[in-house]
């Protein structure tokens, strides 16, 4: 194998896309600095890094930043992952990277920073340089439990959806596992594990626009 990142500390939960042509982007969790940060690496197509040597980092600071994630297309790419810079629970924070290899976003572009968790973040491109997220989220959770929300980022870098998330699902029980994937035409479809009946699980798929759901609510 090839060694991607030999620093200090741990490096782990790899996740890799192709970038553009024969090079891969590949993220990870990364305690070098003793918190967890997430870091990056652009591979040619030998596997070997183009980027600093131990990668660079897509967000770095005195909290912990895990379980990120990334999806590119065309030289342009996308890291999501949990964020505890505003205390215990997590939120949702991105990074760009743009087809130089560096970081376009500072710190991270809020996604969501709703009250409680939002957890288990996902991404796909839109196709038009822009971005679809899809999360967990328990702002609700004396209700209801866990729900399923959303959000779009534009090529420009704006949010197109409420502030903090598209609500997706808030049906009775939990809502887990959501993934989503391009649908054409600026929409995203998002698929979900659903407990809504209190026993057994289901799976529930939802269509995001621009301009909001378009299937059955929940």
């Amino acid at each position: 194998g090839k060694l991607v990142c030999g620093a200090s500390g741990n490096q782990t939960s790899p996740r890799v896309a192709q970038y553009d042509g024969n090079e891969t982007i590949i993220t990870w969790e990364d305690d070098r600095n003793s918190y967890i940060d997430a870091y990056y690496q652009i591979l040619n197509g030998d596997g070997n890094g183009i980027l600093n040597g131990d990668g660079v980092s897509a967000c770095s600071g005195d909290w912990d930043i895990i379980k990120p994630r990334v999806k590119a297309e065309n030289s342009v790419a996308y890291i999501v992952w949990e964020d505890r810079r505003n205390g215990w629970t997590s939120d949702i924070y991105a990074q760009k990277i743009n087809s130089s290899g560096s970081t376009v976003w500072g710190a991270g572009k809020e996604i969501c920073i709703s009250e409680e968790s939002q957890t288990e973040p996902r991404l796909t491109t839109d196709g038009s340089g822009g971005v679809f997220f899809v999360w967990e989220d328990q702002r609700n959770s004396d209700d209801s439990g866990i729900d399923i929300y959303a959000q779009h980022v534009n090529s420009g870098g704006s949010i197109t959806h409420n502030s903090n998330g598209e609500l997706i699902c808030d049906a009775e029980n939990k809502q887990f596992n959501p993934l989503v994937r391009n649908g054409g035409s600026g929409q995203a479809l998002i698929i979900w594990g659903d407990q809504r009946t209190g026993g057994s699980y289901g799976l529930f798929v939802q269509r995001l626009r621009t301009s909001g759901t378009s299937l059955t609510d929940n």
